[in-house]
């Protein structure tokens, strides 16, 4: 009895503990041109706010790009804001993109997602 019992709390901890993130991952997902190359990635925290920016290039038009995140995002379940700003859940992306092309002829855009936190994690103790 205690061995199933051991054995039903370890399937219940993976569970939790491998499955949720991964839930949480793909509710997250950020759509991307077939030919995005990402170039950096830099994480911030500002209080209660995480955010992760991601920059990457692409042979796409600055006008190309924009269509697509205004098409793509809807898709994967963002609500389209205005100006490339997605929303779902507690989480908001900024999609922009740079009209000039960088030294190896592509477009530059960045993708920065950030949580949306409760106005109680705003306030202090």
């Amino acid at each position: 009895m205690v061995f199933k019992l051991r054995a039903a709390s370890l399937s219940l901890i993976f569970t939790v503990c491998f499955f949720i993130p991964i839930l949480r991952a793909a509710e997250l997902i950020i759509p991307l041109p077939a030919d995005a190359l990402k170039v950096s990635e830099k994480t911030t925290n500002f209080g209660p706010i995480k955010s992760v920016t991601r920059i990457y290039e692409s042979s796409l038009a600055p006008a190309k790009l924009g269509s697509f995140y205004k098409k793509e995002m809807p898709r994967a379940g963002w609500t389209n804001g205005q100006d490339g700003v997605f929303i779902k859940n507690k989480y908001i992306v900024v999609v922009t993109v740079d009209p000039l092309k960088n030294e190896a002829g592509k477009i530059n855009f960045s993708n920065t997602i950030s949580n949306i936190p409760a106005k109680e994690e705003f306030l202090l103790p």
